[in-house]
């Protein structure tokens, strides 16, 4: 049998030039994760990560943290998809450019609104009436990440992995979890939303059939462990005991 780890990477830049990049928060997340999975996998994994930044680095400050022996592997398919295309397309569909302007230059302050207009934007581009409009349509993403997890496939049976980690983005993970409890696009939008920054969703694959549509979803969005850090024996050095406020973003 083989366990696969969904995680969703470390908070992000949300406002900032580069969103890729790790917040000072999302640096303290990952670390604390990384003492988390030291303590509940029993042998060193199997680890993949997207291509983007936030996928590398959220990989890198967690593993130094416990299998700092691990070799990484990458792969493109577990990208998030383009939400800056998302976005412009929408708004450039429905009128909408000065108020697509004002919500990203009020994101910080007002984030609600941004993502209000976000939500709507997905759901127009997940409808397919537009596809010829986007670069990557939401079939084509859902194609990219049936891909993806086609090849993690082959690699688990090339490798007899029985634990293994995917550092990826909410889309990504929602779109999978969608696929194995039968969800509508609706859902789907709504999963990833819930996602919280190094969340866990946990997927387990019996021997006889490594394939998603055998596959026994385990956890979702699990993050309990950020609000009980202080409370585990991770033994976590001083500078990552903080509030569990304060390490809870969904961004």
């Amino acid at each position: 049998m083989t366990t696969i780890y969904l995680i969703r990477h470390a908070q992000a830049s949300f406002g900032q030039a580069n969103y890729d990049q790790l917040s000072t928060t999302g640096q303290l997340q990952a670390k604390v994760l990384g003492h988390y999975l030291g303590h509940i996998l029993k042998q060193q994994p199997y680890v993949v990560t997207g291509t983007m930044q936030r996928h590398r680095d959220t990989a890198h400050l967690a593993l130094q943290q416990c299998f700092t022996e691990t070799s990484v592997q990458s792969h493109s398919g577990w990208n998030e998809f383009d939400h800056t295309e998302i976005l412009k397309q929408y708004a450039a569909a429905c009128g909408q450019t000065q108020q697509l302007k004002l919500a990203v230059a009020q994101a910080q302050t007002d984030k609600k609104q941004f993502m209000q207009l976000f939500k709507s934007a997905v759901l127009h581009w997940m409808s397919a009436t537009n596809d010829l409009h986007y670069t990557e349509s939401w079939s084509a993403f859902q194609q990219r990440v049936q891909c993806a997890l086609d090849d993690l496939l082959i690699s688990i049976q090339q490798h007899q992995a029985k634990e293994v980690i995917v550092f990826s983005s909410g889309g990504v993970i929602a779109t999978l979890l969608g696929q194995i409890l039968a969800l509508n696009q609706s859902k789907i939008f709504q999963l990833n939303s819930t996602l919280a920054n190094v969340s866990i969703s946990s997927v387990h694959l019996p021997s006889h059939s490594l394939a998603l549509s055998n596959a026994n979803l385990l956890s979702v969005n699990e993050h309990h462990y950020l609000k009980a850090a202080n409370c585990f024996s991770l033994a976590l050095p001083p500078e990552l005991n903080t509030a569990a406020n304060t390490l809870l973003t969904w961004v």
